[in-house]
């Protein structure tokens, strides 16, 4: 199973996750992960229903918000450090994008992806949320 598969369709609160990448079938324990050969999408080490917590999001954007639906895209780099952030969606201004990028960078950690040759490689994350 493709780790895209795994991931996709995923639910919690709200937050739809789908993580894609192109390779070979990815380990399903420590123990077989450490041991496979093949690219490896980065991996989520804080749950992502954590990392738009309600306080954190300006009353003001809240507002503006309620109700739509908003995806985006986390680039991940060789170390693990969120690089890059994007939000999309009919409601998105650059402030708003701005803010809750802001706030999805501080929240969302993972560890690096991995090369073929099992090698720290960037990589991406997608998703979305509705307000």
């Amino acid at each position: 199973m493709k780790i895209g598969d795994r991931y996709r369709n995923l639910k919690a609160l709200g937050v739809i996750v789908a993580v894609f990448i192109s390779g070979p079938a990815a380990a399903t324990s420590p123990d077989e992960e450490s041991a496979a050969a093949g690219p490896r999408a980065p991996g989520v080490l804080v749950h992502p229903n954590r990392w738009l917590p309600s306080n954190e999001i300006p009353n003001s954007v809240r507002r503006e918000l309620r109700g739509q639906r908003a995806e985006f895209r986390l680039d991940i780099d060789h170390a693990g450090d969120v690089s890059a952030c994007t939000l999309s969606g009919d409601a998105i201004t650059e402030r708003i994008e701005q803010t809750i990028c802001e706030i999805l960078v501080r929240n969302a950690r993972f560890s690096p992806g991995l090369d073929e040759n099992g090698d720290p490689a960037p990589g991406y994350y997608t998703s979305g949320i509705t307000f």
